[in-house]
């Protein structure tokens, strides 16, 4: 094995993103491209083309981190095991997803219960689906934010949703809410402080340039 090769797979075995800084040749090598992904997944978006498109090598960098989905090709994007995975792996995903696994029921869960917050993501029936609601609102309250309005003014989930946030972040008005709803923002409400809406993350992360 050439120096420089053997240099290079040692490089981005200890940090994916060093694929980025390789020459062109060594960015199309299968070896070296399979061991960067295995390291950081997003790294998929330094390799030729041409692996962008294996279908191999995303699932191997889709794994690792489920964002790498946003740098293979369309036709990927449509297959529904390796955006399986990649939501499970990072639940944000999800929005490189195409449009029919967007209202794919097992993905969105699959997506919502690895980060709440996919379910922005998700096609409008599946936001007014409680059940996928529920799992998007335990595992981030903020998620009831992009609910259906009849989801957003469901008493057991405003109770979910603001016993991890907060009224603040929710930008709920008490006096606005219906009788019935406003015993389950009291109990909720005293579940200890409110997190303050500038410690939530509610974007999804940048890729590396």
């Amino acid at each position: 094995m050439p120096i420089e090769r053997r240099a290079a797979l040692s490089r981005v075995q200890a940090d994916g993103q060093a694929l980025r800084s390789l020459p062109q040749e060594l960015r199309e090598d299968l070896e070296i491209v399979l061991t960067a992904v295995r390291s950081d997944g997003t790294a998929l978006a330094y390799a030729a083309e041409f692996l962008r498109r294996d279908r191999e090598v995303v699932l191997e960098a889709v794994q690792s981190n489920g964002l790498a989905l946003s740098s293979t090709s369309r036709e990927l994007r449509r297959d529904r095991e390796v955006v399986r995975t990649a939501v499970r792996s990072h639940g944000l995903a999800l929005h490189h997803a195409c449009e029919q696994l967007q209202a794919d029921k097992e993905v969105v869960r699959a997506a919502v219960r690895s980060h709440g917050l996919a379910l922005q993501y998700a096609s409008e029936e599946l936001r007014a689906d409680r059940t996928t609601v529920i799992s998007a609102v335990r595992s981030h309250g903020l998620a009831l934010l992009y609910a259906s309005q009849e989801l957003r003014e469901d008493p057991e989930l405003l109770q979910a949703a603001i016993g991890k946030v907060g009224v603040g972040c929710l930008g709920i008005d008490l006096k606005a809410c219906a009788s019935e709803n406003e015993e389950a923002l009291l109990v909720a409400s005293r579940r200890g402080p409110a997190l303050p809406a500038s410690s939530v993350a509610v974007q999804e992360p940048p890729l590396p340039k």
